[in-house]
């Protein structure tokens, strides 16, 4: 998930999320929290996708209670999470820890 704890806005995203939401500096966005859910396939051709969480097929997925204005598709819907991707600005790649091997990092 993209933008995992959005800072809590009365009018915008009147959600506490707890701790990890109380320093948060990303602004709540509809458009982007709608497609925040990401699936990445590493394969000799890694691809990335970017799911439309108000389609009709994803939205099927997601339980009612993390529709709007979550959004949120828990990831082992789709299979058993492999890696978790890190997106960070300082860096001109993408990061990822094996949950299978979280000693070891590789950049793409």
């Amino acid at each position: 998930h993209a933008c995992e704890y959005p800072c809590r806005n009365d009018d915008a995203f009147p959600v506490n999320l707890g701790f990890c939401q109380s320093d948060s500096c990303i602004q709540y966005s509809d458009e982007v929290m709608q497609h925040r859910n990401l699936v990445i396939l590493f394969s000799p051709c890694v691809r990335a996708f970017v799911l439309d969480a108000e389609s009709d097929c994803i939205k099927a997925l997601i339980p009612d209670y993390a529709q709007k204005p979550m959004y949120t598709l828990y990831e082992d819907t789709l299979g058993e999470p492999l890696a978790d991707v890190y997106f960070l600005p300082e860096q001109p790649k993408l990061g990822w820890v094996s949950r299978r091997l979280r000693g070891s990092r590789v950049r793409l």
